[in-house]
Formats: C-alpha cells, structure tokens, sequence
C-alpha cells in the first residue's frame, strides 16, 4: 500500500552530490567519452548535478555496472563514470543500427476478393502509388510488398484447402518495380464468391503469416482490409454460417496470433462496415495489445489510412528500441476508469524545474531551479496503457475542503480518515515499465526525463518568440509549439520499514478528455512522418523546423528531437503541444540513452536535407 508523507515531512532530498567533486568527475566523463571517439567536451568547470542524474538514471537500467556501486548511498566514483561513458559510446553504435532498421519496412496487405470488394480491389491498386511515395519521404528503406487475396470454402468444401487464397509474395527491388509487379498482381484479380455472410479470414491470415517476410525490415506491416468476420458464430458475428463452429481448416487464434506476435508483424484492420466488430474484439485478445482500426469506407481517401497506419508502426517499431532492458514491473492492463470512490486519496510531493534563465545554463550544465510542493491525488490501482517505455495510470489531483456544506466536494479516504475533497485536474501518471537496479537509483530516471522537457520547453519559447515576430513578414500562420508541463511525483511507501522500497516515482502530466490524438511527428533518427493530410504535414514541417532552430539556437551544442504532439481542436488551437522528447548532445554525457550525440545530429540533417520548409525560412535558418 501507499501512505503520502505526513503534513509536516519536509521537502524531498535531494541527495545529487558526489565525493569525487566537481572537477574530478567531469574530468572522468571527458576520458570516457573520449575512449569511445566522441568529440571532446569543452575545459570549463561544470555543475555536476545532470551529469550525475544521467550517470545514475543509466545505471538502473544496467544490472553489471550497477554492482560496482560500493557504498549504500549510491555515491559515484571517477573509475565508474568513466566506464559508464565508454559504455555508453559503444551503446550509441548499437541503438543507431537498430533504429536505422526500425525505419526499413515490408508491408502485405490482406485482403477480402468476394463479389463486394471490387472497388475496394481497384483503389487499393492505384493508390499503392502515394502510399510508396510517402515512405521515402518519410525516409523509410520498403524492403517488400505482398499481397494476399482470399474468398471462402464453398459450402461443400469442409477439407483444407487453399485454392480460393490468391498470393503475391513479398518481391523486393527498387521501389518503381515493386509498385509495378504489385499493381499487374492485383490488377489480375477478380472479385466473385460468397456463399454465407462469413469469409476465410483466417486462411488469409495464416497465408499472410506463411509469408518469407524480408529479414532487412524490421518493421513488419499487415494491413488486412474486409466488411466479413471469420467463420464462427456467435463467436465472430450473429448471422448464418454454414462453418458456426469454424471450418475445421482454421489454425487456432493462439497459435495464428502466437506466430504473429514471434515474427514482430503489426496487425492493422481497415472496416468497411460494422460487421467486423466482434472479430476484432476477439483478435485483441490474442494478439495481446489494441489493434488498430481504421475506416476503409472513403476510397478516395484509402492511401492516407493506409499510410498512417505504416507510419504509426515505424514509430512503434522505434520506440521499442529506446526501451529499457530490465527486470519487468508486473503489472495488469485495466482500460476502465475506477470508480473513485473506492481510491484513497495520497498527499505527495511534485517536484518541477524552472525554466533556464539563458543559454549559458545549458551549455554549461548549471544545475536547474527545483520546486518542491505538496499534492493531493489518487492514482489508479492498475495501468490503462503500455507504451515502449512506461505505463500510464488514470490519476486526479484534488484540494481539501474545510467547508462541510461545499456541494462540491465529495468524501474520501485519506491517511486513515475521512476527508472531503474536490477535484482540481485530471492527470495521467506515468511509470517506467522496468525495475531501477537498485532502489535508490529510480529517481534520478524521471529527473533526466525532467531535465530534458524543461530545457525543450526553454527551447520553445525562444523558437516561439522568433516565429511570431518572423510570422507576418513571411505570411505564415504563427502556430505555437509548447511542451507539456512536466512533472515528477513521489510517494511514499508505508510498507518500506518492513523492507520494501521506500520511495514510488512517477511522472505527471495533464490529462486530456477531450477527443485528442498524439501524434509521432519524428524519432531520435531521420524518420519525419509522412501524411498526406495537410493539416497534419503542417506539424511535421513545424516539428522538424524546431529541430533545425534548436541546434542553430545553440551554436551547435544540442538538437532537440523525437517530438511527438497532441493535436486538439478545443482550448489549444492553434498550438502543438509536445511531449516526452530526446535531446542529442555531442560533448555532454546527459540526456539519457535516447542522446546520440554526434550520429544523431547528422542523422537528422541528412533526413531534412532539401527540405527546408517555410517555418525554417521564416526563422532566417541556413539550409540544411
């Protein structure tokens, strides 16, 4: 269980200081970094506080040097920074060709050929164009398209058979020839059959996973597109089926979507009507995570779904591979709110940063203003999401209320008694998805997260200042770009004097009820999402602009990257508010695993080379 800390606990420690000192440290990182052939960093005495958050946030997530920490309290040693920096440079090659994979895609698509699908065939055909156009924009390597089309078994027809499956196997090439094989394939194809209201699903899934998918892509993509459930009823759908138990050809879900999930192929359904609802219930429960749906009614429009849908698995693809490696947290998917009533309520700590006063605090790594403050929240007992990285858990942040006869405030249990309280935001707090290596080295995970969405938000009101004055003269729309209010919670454990963790950390960020969509516009490479909604382009030209006015802003010394965003049409209009960005640093050893250094700021000029756009010429930046 969780009890906050009592009224008059004082604020949370710090505890960022070293032994070693200042000088000696830095001198450590310096022979580090050097040993794995990054520049050197500039010879000024430095604040240690980043470099020691970022040494310790790397030490929880590796278990060998971790047991090198000698004393209780976590202290570093030079000896330890410098094998943490030389470790570091060497992980860098590896993340790199892993993501530089990430962004290489083999894409099926799956198909129902029955007598209703022939317009459906047709765009899928012609639009195949624009969808190819959008990866190499996006500076995506396609290494393979397929395609499988599939009817039904007659209804006389109860033994295995494939013959009304229609394949295309993955062909690779340059893309011109790919493109062109794919269309004469799908152009050959005749849309005819159905004798109940249910198709071979199935077989078309299991024909799609017998696939030789392309070794080189690393992101796998089956897009399958159909207006009939599999065979199976009431399982699937309500309606005659000459098959209700399922034809006895069927491969069962778990081994189907078992094999799926080991050969890392990303499940996409386009519908075309309601009839499919059922079966996609079904298949989450076996593919084990939400299976995106789109809507394949608008023809005309199929290319952007389609496109999307590559770009959102290219972005997953990548985020997995800034996740950490560790002991996993246990933990249980909930989708559903509690009901808050049944949720203590917890008095905790937030910590936020000021925002630089300039430049020279950045560069120079002077530590960042803290402010400590007292909350009231509740926090869900289990997750509603799982990304790469962290989970997500439901939360509110309440006030205390004296006044009996307020209507509204509602009673709450709080630190063994009953309180009222009224809501004053609602809030979603995050958790890294695995264990620090030791206890004491959790907090400094969320402070490096901390540290660089404030220094990105510095770099956003600079980049709004010079938009907005540059706006009108270059008859632009001045959007503005804004980074989430970042925050760090700490609880406090009431079981931790029987041995367990003191201390519970999780980030805090608003939550949004209204319709929103988070958007990944850019990863920590040269990926920048290709769409064929202007609305959306718009960000991405905003996004990859910040990027370029980042590393221009600071004469070098960073770029901010991987930037994804919340695009609402309600209070923030107008405004593209971003959330959890990676920075690279060339001469510093901060900013987590996610900074590349010095490959990752030309990874980046290399993706926006010739592709300036009117938000980087507005702001008077050299081409890149």
């Amino acid at each position: 269980g969780a009890q906050a800390a009592g009224a008059d606990s004082p604020p949370p420690p710090s505890y960022n200081t070293a032994v070693d000192g200042d000088d000696t440290l830095m001198a450590a990182m310096e022979a580090g970094m050097a040993a794995s052939a990054s520049p050197p960093p500039p010879k000024k005495k430095q604040s240690n506080t980043s470099l020691i958050n970022s040494t310790k946030a790397m030490l929880a997530e590796d278990e060998e040097l971790a047991a090198d920490i000698e004393d209780p309290e976590g202290t570093l040693t030079a000896e330890l920074v410098t094998r943490v920096a030389q470790k570091v440079g060497f992980d860098v090659d590896r993340v790199v060709d892993l993501i530089r994979h990430a962004q290489e895609v083999a894409l099926c698509f799956v198909v129902d050929t029955t007598g209703s699908m022939g317009s459906l065939i047709e765009a899928v055909k012609k639009q195949i164009i624009e969808v190819v156009g959008s990866l190499e924009g996006a500076n995506c390597g396609l290494h393979g398209l397929a395609f499988i089309g599939y009817k039904d078994y007659g209804p006389s027809r109860p033994a295995k058979s494939t013959t009304h499956i229609e394949v295309m196997p993955f062909k690779n090439g340059a893309n011109q020839r790919m493109v062109a094989d794919f269309q004469k394939f799908v152009g050959g194809l005749t849309a005819a059959g159905g004798h109940d209201t249910p198709e071979d699903v199935l077989g078309g899934l299991e024909a799609a996973v017998n696939l030789a998918w392309p070794d080189a892509a690393a992101t796998r993509v089956l897009v399958h597109i159909g207006d009939a459930p599999p065979h199976g009823s009431p399982k699937f759908h309500d309606s005659h089926d000459n098959y209700p138990d399922g034809h006895p050809g069927d491969l069962p879900l778990p081994e189907l979507f078992g094999q799926m999930r080991e050969m890392k192929i990303q499940y996409h359904f386009g519908a075309l009507n309601n009839s499919c609802k059922k079966m996609v219930q079904v298949f989450e429960e076996f593919y084990g995570d939400p299976i995106n749906s789109f809507d394949s009614r608008e023809l005309s429009t199929l290319h952007t779904c389609v496109t999307e849908t590559v770009m959102e698995s290219v972005a997953a693809t990548s985020g997995a591979v800034a996740a950490r490696h560790g002991r996993a947290r246990p933990f249980e998917i909930v989708k559903a709110e509690p009901r808050w009533s049944d949720v203590p309520v917890l008095r905790v700590s937030y910590v936020t940063y000021e925002l630089p006063p300039s430049m020279e605090h950045v560069t120079n790594m002077k530590p960042l203003v803290s402010e400590f403050k007292w909350r009231w929240v509740q926090v869900a007992d289990k997750p509603f999401d799982k990304g790469s990285i962290r989970l997500a858990y439901y939360g509110r942040r309440l006030h205390p209320v004296n006044d009996d006869s307020d209507p509204s405030a509602d009673s709450y249990r709080c630190q063994g008694k009953v309180m009222k309280f009224k809501l004053e935001e609602d809030t979603v707090f995050k958790e890294y998805l695995t264990l620090p290596t030791r206890p004491e080295l959790d907090r400094p995970r969320y402070e490096v997260d901390l540290e660089m969405q404030t220094i990105a938000a510095f770099f956003a009101n600079a980049f709004n200042y010079h938009l907005t004055r540059a706006a009108g003269a270059a008859r632009i729309e001045p959007i503005k770009l804004k980074f989430l209010m970042a925050r760090v919670m700490r609880i406090e454990n009431d079981s931790w004097r029987g041995g367990g963790e003191r201390y519970r950390y999780m980030a805090v960020e608003k939550r949004f009820r209204d319709r929103v969509e988070m958007v990944k516009l850019t990863n920590n490479w040269n990926f920048t999402r290709g769409s064929r909604s202007a609305e959306i382009q718009k960000y991405v030209e905003l996004a990859t602009a910040f990027s370029h006015f980042t590393h221009v802003h600071s004469e070098g010394y960073l770029c901010v990257v991987d930037l994804q965003g919340i695009i609402t049409a309600g209070e923030s209009k107008g405004t593209l508010l971003l959330t959890d960005p990676a920075i690279h640093c060339a001469k510093h050893m901060r900013f987590g695993r996610t900074n590349l250094r010095q490959p990752g700021i030309d990874a980046f000029y290399k993706g926006h080379a010739g592709k300036c756009n009117q938000y980087c010429r507005a702001l008077g930046l050299p081409p890149a």
